[in-house]
């Protein structure tokens, strides 16, 4: 499903495309458990040893489900976890990367702007989080909120928002996912967008390019903590 929203490609009578479908893609499979997926992107990492270095973007639809935060032995994770460091460091290398916010959020309290539900990797200032509108561009209800774990008090999570209802490619067909497609699939477009400024401007830096997608949204009427600065518009960030 990520794969297809970030860089679906219109040929073979596709009924949908990708935001990047001119992208190409690395398939990185994971079991989710901590060392695979730092494995994971140690890999990528070593794809800009290539003679000739792609422009990578990375988009992760992942992160720790539940009300509260992760822990490991009764305490929360610390900001130098292994996993973080090697997300900082690829972002730092020049590779920008995309969080789900998560879908955290009490849904019986869908119009709240608390309590903090983005966790962890999700919420570091490294990174672009996506958080998740409906048709209506109304927060849905599950989306997880700001400020977020570990974001600094003036740039707080999430970034931006993206829209997800109706079709989508999931397994081997079309389906409609009436409630949303959850913010794992609001983060490829935020990823697809940012292959196509890879490509606009590869000399800009993963928070330049950060900073043009968040001011270029569109302003939304929903609290920042709940859409960040408003719906990813890909017209405009455009250059």
């Amino acid at each position: 499903m990520c794969a297809a929203i970030a860089a679906g490609s219109p040929e073979g009578n596709a009924e949908l495309c990708g935001a990047a479908p001119d992208a190409r893609l690395y398939s990185c499979k994971t079991d989710y458990q901590l060392s695979s997926i730092i494995a994971a992107y140690e890999w990528i990492e070593d794809q800009l040893e290539q003679k000739d270095p792609p422009k990578i973007v990375v988009n992760n639809s992942f992160g720790h489900e539940g009300a509260a935060p992760p822990q490991h032995n009764g305490q929360s994770l610390p900001q130098d976890h292994p996993l973080a460091l090697t997300i900082k460091r690829l972002v730092a290398a020049g590779i920008p990367m995309v969080f789900a916010a998560g879908n955290n959020h009490d849904e019986k309290q869908p119009r709240s702007i608390k309590p903090n539900t983005i966790w962890a990797w999700n919420s570091l200032p490294d990174v672009l989080t996506v958080a998740e509108v409906d048709e209506n561009l109304r927060v849905r209800p599950y989306s997880s909120r700001g400020p977020g774990e570990w974001a600094p008090a003036q740039s707080p999570k999430p970034d931006c928002s993206a829209p997800t209802y109706g079709w989508v490619l999931f397994g081997d067909g079309y389906g409609d996912a009436a409630e949303g497609w959850g913010t794992s699939g609001a983060s490829p477009q935020a990823a697809g967008l940012l292959a196509m400024l890879r490509q606009q401007r590869p000399d800009l830096k993963p928070q330049a390019l950060y900073q043009r997608i968040r001011d270029k949204c569109r302003a939304l009427s929903e609290h920042k903590y709940q859409v960040g600065c408003g719906l990813l518009d890909c017209d405009a960030a455009l250059y």
